[in-house]
């Protein structure tokens, strides 16, 4: 019982972390988003969404959640680009938002 618990509290730990860090992650990318107020907007959102996500242990819930690290590099990448359009933007921001649901049915 004692292994279990431990890898639990390990597990809730590693999500907690992870979603924490994607939500600060946000802040620089609304940096790039000044003066684009749906952008603006979308991350605030999505930044909601990582804030307020339940953690979980749930096995299931590590696919979704590397899959939001996937895509919130993807979207560093692209709005680290002086070009980057804004629906290039929305299309990852809905990506994400759609793994958070995801991993939240995990729980």
């Amino acid at each position: 019982m004692g292994l279990f618990k431990k890898s639990y509290q390990k597990n809730i730990v590693k999500d907690k972390e992870a979603l924490t860090d994607y939500a600060v992650m946000v802040n620089r990318l609304l940096l790039f988003a000044e003066g684009h107020e749906s952008v603006v907007v979308a991350l605030k959102e999505l930044q909601d969404d990582l804030h307020y996500t339940s953690v979980t242990a749930d096995t299931d819930a590590k696919k979704s959640r590397k899959n939001i690290g996937k895509y919130m590099e993807q979207l560093d990448n692209v709005m680290s680009q002086p070009t980057w359009s804004e629906a290039d933007v929305l299309h990852y921001v809905k990506l994400i938002r759609a793994e958070i649901v995801t991993h939240s049915v995990s729980i």
